[in-house]
């Protein structure tokens, strides 16, 4: 009987540590489910809401990601001449605009105060993107502008690089690196 008992005891402590792994994935799947819900909801409200004034240069520094990103906000500026980033894109299952390959346009706008922020004008098909991806001019003038407030987008791991220098194009959505590496200066 004491040999039975052994022979069980190797086959019991696998079935009892792939259950507790089993547990252990369940719960952080009922966890992840909760916080994407809150994810979608708040989502949900933010993009929904009616824009607000762009809070004033003082208070940028303060704006907190969690707190304040996809918040929808509304300026006047001016877009500054020459001073555009691309990034690249596949498309998008979400987008109805954004179809296939193409590039996101960020463009500088300069408000009456003087400040620049970074604006995504939209996306430009194109089988073949590079930096220089044909795209409409920027309006001339002081426009009115609506928008979401975003945080820059994190490298993916399998990226060797967020920027390739020879065909002017981004792989990331990085507005702070984008000024840094086309001397933009301090933009929001």
């Amino acid at each position: 009987m004491s040999a039975i008992r052994r022979g069980l005891l190797v086959p019991s402590l696998a079935t009892l540590i792939a259950f507790a792994m089993l547990l252990a994935l369940g719960t952080w799947q009922l966890q992840r489910k909760v916080w994407k819900e809150e994810l979608i909801g708040t989502l949900t409200r933010r993009l929904t809401a009616a824009p607000v004034a762009l809070p004033p240069p003082g208070q940028w520094a303060s704006l907190q990601r969690g707190r304040d990103e996809f918040t929808r906000v509304k300026f006047r500026a001016e877009y500054v001449s020459g001073k555009e980033a691309v990034v690249w894109a596949t498309g998008s299952a979400l987008r109805d605009d954004v179809k296939g390959p193409g590039v996101f346009v960020f463009t500088l706008a300069r408000l009456a105060s003087g400040e620049t922020v970074a604006v995504n004008r939209g996306f430009v098909a194109d089988q073949k993107p590079t930096g220089a991806t044909a795209r409409p001019a920027p309006s001339q003038g002081a426009v009115e502008i609506t928008g979401l407030l975003r945080w820059p987008e994190p490298k993916a791991w399998e990226l060797t690089s967020p920027y390739d220098k020879s065909a002017q194009l981004w792989f990331v959505r990085d507005h702070l690196a984008m000024a840094q590496e086309s001397g933009w200066g301090q933009i929001a």
